[in-house]
């Protein structure tokens, strides 16, 4: 539940909070009981109140706030006039604890609250009474921002990129701005790189074996948008997961290598069989013997020139620690039309 503080001073943004609506009733009550009607100053009162999110009242909103007040015997700091409009939302009272309390619950078991977790683990709380079918996750997100928490309800959950324990050296960053402006230097423009240059790399999945690889993959991948308050960012399940088990193979795991190659606004993926050599230069050779079948497939039938420039990172396949291209990828490119 909400702290007695927080119920007295939040509030919707650009209105008085509960806390101030009573600063308002009560200076409005002074002014009347010392000097009567007509020394009630509506706005001297908005200048000695404060809005949520910052600024002032106007002197007409205080003096209907006043007007409100005073013609309700049943007034109380924080009574919502509002008329609601459109029908009631589904997720309530008991339906939004139920999912609030299973998101978190996810959270505390080492679980990502994602909107299927949440659905499996509350079918009914989810559930729509009208169609029996589940309520779109648009509102379950909402529950997480204002009903889930990590340490305190006031400080509800928020979707953000969370901490990392990584960074590119300042040495780094300056040879890669240094690299981009040759390439801009030399001319070469978007319209250049779509037309000539195809986009290349060898890549592996790791399909999980058990559950506990399964959720490590899936905290792995969610490393840049988590679940967390902001109170509760050094919180170790709050940190970037390690994106080992997104790479390193376990015992009853299985990896799969494929390769891609991307050109002319088309990516094609090419997925090896197991007997392939993996990430070295037999591997790029294989992969290089493809590419004139792939890029003939997937280049439009009406291009005159099909592009002829393959630009990958330095991975082991195609290049070696000195910097040089391996033999075998190098030979399996010069027998292409590359």
């Amino acid at each position: 539940m909400a702290s007695l503080e927080s119920l007295w001073k939040s509030g919707r943004e650009g209105t008085l909070s509960p806390l101030e609506q009573l600063r308002a009733w009560a200076l409005f009550t002074v002014q009347k009981e010392d000097g009567g009607e007509e020394a009630v100053n509506y706005a001297a009162i908005a200048a000695r109140v404060t809005k949520v999110g910052g600024g002032e009242p106007t002197r007409e909103a205080i003096r209907q706030h006043i007007e409100r007040v005073e013609k309700d015997p049943d007034w109380y700091p924080g009574k919502n006039y509002r008329k609601r409009s459109g029908p009631q939302a589904v997720l309530h009272g008991k339906k939004r604890k139920q999912v609030a309390k299973s998101a978190m619950d996810l959270k505390k078991e080492g679980a990502e609250p994602t909107y299927p977790a949440i659905a499996a683990r509350c079918p009914a709380a989810v559930a729509n009474p009208a169609t029996k079918k589940p309520v779109d996750k648009k509102q379950v997100y909402s529950v997480l921002k204002t009903a889930c928490y990590d340490r305190s309800p006031e400080e509800p959950w928020v979707c953000e990129p969370v901490y990392t324990r990584r960074f590119l050296p300042d040495d780094l960053l300056d040879l890669r701005l240094r690299w981009a402006q040759r390439l801009l230097d030399a001319g070469y423009t978007a319209g250049w790189f779509y037309r000539h240059v195809v986009w290349v790399d060898l890549c592996h999945t790791i399909i999980p074996g058990d559950e506990k690889k399964a959720l490590a993959q899936t905290y792995a991948r969610k490393a840049k948008n988590r679940w967390h308050s902001q109170d509760a960012k050094e919180y170790n399940r709050n940190l970037s997961a390690p994106k080992h088990a997104l790479s390193q193979c376990s015992f009853k795991d299985e990896k799969v290598w494929w390769g891609f190659a991307m050109f002319r606004g088309k990516t094609h993926v090419e997925v090896f069989g197991d007997d392939f050599p993996g990430e070295n230069p037999e591997g790029a050779a294989l992969f290089g013997e493809k590419l004139p079948g792939i890029i003939a497939m997937r280049a439009p039938r009406s291009s005159k020139q099909k592009p002829r420039v393959l630009f990958s990172d330095r991975g082991k396949g195609f290049y070696a620690p000195n910097g040089y291209i391996t033999h075998k990828w190098s030979a399996a490119l010069t027998e292409g039309p590359h």
